[in-house]
């Protein structure tokens, strides 16, 4: 794992079919798209959100 800049990360995961490294992709968006506790929120929750892009070479 690298981080680009920002909130930008890149994980290289090499040697996985496309099958493979969508079931990464999606496993962890999944783990990031987590509410996160905030205080001073109304619900005390804070949404977040996660996308991703993959290029199978």
């Amino acid at each position: 794992m690298a981080r680009l800049g920002g909130d930008e990360f890149v994980i290289l995961a090499d040697g996985l079919g496309r099958a493979d490294a969508a079931d990464l992709a999606y496993g962890l968006r999944n783990e990031i798209v987590q509410p996160i506790r905030a205080e001073g929120r109304p619900s005390g929750w804070a949404p977040a959100s996660a996308s991703d892009g993959r290029l199978a070479a």
